[in-house]
């Protein structure tokens, strides 16, 4: 069998970003730009104002108490300016191009208008005063965001500025999850003997989407081979394909088999509990995973394997979660021979991290799985982790 580390890093040597594609910037929060944006225009792309106020000739205003007649009004977007004629001041909006002959401006809360159409300034003014010149952000020509980065709020802000209303970037990834069991009935149903609740389809459909992909199908397949073909054939063309159960042993464990008649199957086994058996592949140019049936087996090999094959369709370069070191606040224990990710509770304190194991660690515990922040690791070498000592931990949230 592979280690985690194998698998990992198999299924990302096989798994490259998705084709860039022309994104309105309204959809593209969160994605991976595919190109660099370089800046058609100076930001701001003229001196304006930064406060509401009076735009003035600093030469002319060296003193408190001094009193200039208002010649005029600038409101943020106008169109026409008005020069600012000698001994005469201009009231301004914040954002409102700096008229010419100005090259300060006071804020209103430093002046008194006067009756008649004069203001009197309580203070002096200095050159440059409230005054945004064009280009303090950004100049023209100059690279605003290089291609790689993942565009948070500021950079879409960014984007927007610069007068782009489209980006290239590597799209969402389309992604369809099947879940198999003649056992499954959706929630809302009354249960018969026998029969469980499809929680699978539900918790990878919320991590597909946490991870920045897009669910475009949640089928159910029974526990035969034609009703597999029959849902395998709806997910067609699919960037990556999803399967939860019928990944093992049994005698009705037929989703290897009936995926092999579409694609290749890579390995299937990984050395780890939960999740012994997973599979991975190819059908085209779409991505398999065959997850195992138990919730949580399900929960924590898609966290290891399967957010990070996503990421790199996105086209992210960190791929996995954020792994810290940190201290137990109590023993942990595991059966040797394969690496085992527990269920914890990590918590920061003044820098340093400790993490607690949960105690119900079963495959099928998803009360347990909720409480969980974080996955501690245990090599597959080691029957327990003592307490007081550090251990790697994948943070989850």
């Amino acid at each position: 069998m592979l280690t985690y580390d194998e698998a990992l890093a198999r299924i990302l040597a096989q798994v490259t970003p998705l084709p860039a594609a022309e994104t309105r910037l309204e959809h593209a929060l969160g994605l991976v730009l595919s190109e660099t944006i370089v800046s058609p225009i100076d930001l701001p792309p003229f001196a304006n104002s930064s406060m509401d106020g009076f735009a003035v000739r600093a030469a002319e205003v060296q003193s408190p108490s001094t009193t200039l007649p208002i010649a005029g009004d600038i409101p943020a977007g106008a169109l026409s300016i008005p020069a600012l004629r000698p001994g005469t001041t201009l009231r301004i909006m914040t954002g409102a191009p700096m008229p010419e002959g100005a090259d300060a401006v006071i804020p209103v809360e430093e002046t008194q208008v006067q009756p008649g159409g004069s203001v009197t300034f309580l203070t002096a003014a200095a050159l440059g005063d409230c005054v945004r010149p064009a280009g303090e952000d950004v100049i023209a020509g100059s690279v605003v965001l290089t291609a790689g980065t993942r565009l948070r709020p500021a950079a879409i802000g960014l984007c927007a500025a610069v007068g782009r209303s489209t980006v290239r970037v590597s799209p969402r990834p389309r992604v369809a999850i099947i879940s198999t069991g003649d056992e499954l009935v959706p929630p809302g149903q009354a249960l018969k003997q026998g029969q469980i609740y499809n929680s699978n389809l539900y918790s990878l459909a919320a991590q597909v989407e946490e991870a920045g992909g897009i669910v475009t199908h949640r089928l159910l397949a029974f526990d035969t081979p034609e009703s597999l073909r029959e849902v395998f054939d709806q997910c067609a063309g699919a960037d990556l394909l999803l399967t939860s159960g019928g990944v093992s042993v049994g005698d009705f464990d037929y989703v290897k088999a009936v995926f092999a008649e579409r694609g290749t199957v890579d390995f299937w086994r990984v050395a780890i509990r939960p999740g012994k058996p997973l599979a991975f592949g190819h059908w085209g140019d779409t991505v398999f995973f065959g997850l195992p049936g138990n919730p949580v087996s399900s929960l924590v090999t898609f966290e290891l394997f399967v957010r990070p094959a996503l990421r790199r369709l996105l086209g992210h370069s960190d791929t996995s979660r954020p792994l810290i070191s940190a201290h137990l606040s109590e023993e942990a224990h595991h059966n040797p021979g394969r690496q085992s990710f527990l269920r914890a509770v990590a918590v920061q304190n003044a820098g340093e991290y400790t993490v607690r194991p949960l105690p119900r660690q079963g495959s099928g515990m998803l009360g347990a799985a909720a409480e969980a922040n974080a996955l501690l690791i245990v090599p597959a070498d080691l029957s327990v982790l003592l307490a007081g000592t550090t251990a790697d931990v994948l943070l989850l949230d």
